[in-house]
């Protein structure tokens, strides 16, 4: 299987690319993983047992002081 992303990678391009690749896999997008937070992941699909879920970084998570700090204390926190 070929997937051809033309120009630049965006949310949307990347989340019909990876329904393409996981078909009925796919659970969908901007979804809160643990009920107790309010943290969410992008995208969701299954792998077979596992639930692999995504998380996009736009440009403005490279550009945005607030989003690069926000995204630092996400990182701490998940890990």
């Amino acid at each position: 299987m070929a997937i051809k992303i033309d120009g630049y990678l965006t949310q949307e391009k990347l989340e019909a690319a990876l329904r393409e690749i996981v078909g009925d896999g796919w659970v969908g997008r901007e979804l809160r993983v643990d009920a107790t937070t309010r943290r969410r992941w992008d995208m969701s699909f299954r792998d077979g047992p596992r639930r692999v879920v995504v998380e996009y970084d736009g440009d403005e998570h490279y550009r945005n002081t607030l989003k690069i700090k926000a995204d630092a204390e996400n990182c701490h926190s998940r890990g």
